[in-house]
């Protein structure tokens, strides 16, 4: 995970706060933050660690949508490629889901804020699309990753779900099939 360079450092003068001390607070070493703050990739686990030392939502850390692999833009093949290579554990599994989760609450975000007065139709129907395929790409790798029923929890339902034998479909075919498992819209 990538975080902006310029937030950590700025973030971290502002509250005048060494390397040292934030890596003390982060449970890291110095050489990590300092890496954080050149714009290294760095482990999640790390960044929100960094993130809680410096007292600041994660969010506000992270590199610009252009310099991180964008999960929720990439074309529905390439995205079956790197699910199919977080399943197999060729990546991690876990740095996958996560990315997945925080561009499905960006585009929350995204949507809740044009629903206030003065968004053009046009723009609150593209957050709404993007939304939509966030929350699906989210669902269906939580689904993928299950080993036992899960709950998941959305603003209009909640919904138990078992894994299915849904790895080896395309991503479009999966949410199908978890969409008729739960019977209720996710």
């Amino acid at each position: 995970m990538k975080l902006d360079e310029d937030r950590v450092r700025g973030t971290r003068e502002r509250r005048g706060l060494t390397l040292a001390m934030v890596a003390q607070r982060a449970g890291t070493s110095k050489n990590t933050v300092l890496s954080a703050e050149h714009g290294a990739d760095i482990r999640p686990t790390t960044a929100r660690k960094i993130a809680e030392a410096l007292n600041v939502e994660i969010d506000d850390l992270l590199a610009p949508p252009s310099q991180q692999l964008t999960l929720m833009q990439m074309p529905p093949d390439e995205f079956d490629e790197r699910r199919r290579a977080a399943i197999a554990g060729e990546i991690d599994d876990v740095e996958f889901r996560e990315a997945l989760l925080r561009g499905y609450n960006a585009a929350g975000r995204t949507l809740k804020r044009l629903l206030l007065p003065g968004a053009s139709a046009e723009d609150l129907e593209q957050a709404k699309e993007e939304y939509d395929e966030a929350k699906k790409r989210w669902l269906v790798a939580v689904v993928d990753d299950a080993e036992t029923t899960i709950a998941l929890d959305t603003k209009r339902d909640a919904a138990s779900v078992t894994r299915l034998d849904t790895r080896d479909l395309p991503l479009d075919e999966a949410y199908e099939q978890i969409q008729d498992r739960l019977g209720v819209p996710v």
